[in-house]
């Protein structure tokens, strides 16, 4: 029979922003804990922001708030809807139809950033019309 050494659970004592949020972490004993991820500036913009290619529909106006990590060589990894709500033809949907937020998500995985010394955390509004 074999047997695992112990674990213990790492809590930081800040907290942490991994892929959302994360209170607490089971590391090995020894392991350092987790650093806190910084804020972005709100003034950051991307350098390339392809746009989501939405599903076919009339008159649409979508609305969404979004939250991605930017990693030091500028690329957008973890992207995640939090809120969205969409128009279509004067009918409004909260939160927006499936494929319209999958459309999204595909598409910031594309956005580049200028180089950072070290990743931050982003959240942006965002509204497409068509």
């Amino acid at each position: 029979m074999t047997h695992s050494p112990p674990r213990e659970v790492v809590m930081p004592t800040r907290g942490a922003l991994v892929a959302g949020a994360l209170a607490c972490v089971v590391a090995p004993i020894g392991a350092q804990p987790l650093r806190l991820i910084d804020t972005c500036p709100s003034e950051l913009k991307p350098v390339a922001s392809p746009a989501p290619v939405f599903p076919q529909a009339a008159a649409f106006d979508y609305h969404v708030t979004v939250s991605f990590v930017i990693d030091v060589g500028g690329a957008v990894l973890v992207p995640r809807v939090k809120v969205s709500r969409i128009s279509i033809n004067g009918t409004r949907k909260s939160p927006a139809p499936p494929e319209f937020d999958s459309a999204l998500v595909a598409a910031l995985t594309k956005w580049k950033y200028e180089s950072r010394v070290r990743p931050c955390a982003a959240t942006a509004e965002l509204s497409f019309s068509d």
